[in-house]
């Protein structure tokens, strides 16, 4: 099954509160795992960090991670139009972490 995360519902508020973060997460591990996705005994062994293009975003991930930035930034818009806006700022953490090795999900 997935993790709690993943199966998250909608916030029941129409909009955030101070302080507050959305952090969506697709539940899939980087390409680079061997043995299948990590539901299905997939493993990273990898010990160093990456560098940058040696493991590329599949085409799922980098489109749930384009919807998920172009989601928050018309939240952000749709906010700063309303009377009581909330100030919203995004933190994309995304590529940073695809370059830790203890990002990729693993036994460990």
């Amino acid at each position: 099954s997935a993790p709690c995360s993943a199966r998250r519902s909608a916030p029941s508020r129409p909009w955030p509160t101070r302080g507050s973060a959305a952090r969506p997460w697709s539940g899939r591990a980087c390409p680079c795992t061997s043995n299948g996705e990590w539901n299905n005994g997939g493993n990273c062994v990898r010990t160093r960090p990456l560098r940058r293009g040696k493991c590329a975003r599949d085409a799922m991930v980098a489109e749930f991670h384009a919807a998920h930035v172009d989601t928050l930034r018309k939240t952000e818009a749709a906010s700063q139009q309303s009377r009581n806006g909330v100030e919203m700022r995004l933190l994309d953490i995304t590529e940073a972490m695809e370059l830790r090795p203890d990002w990729h999900l693993s036994r460990y």
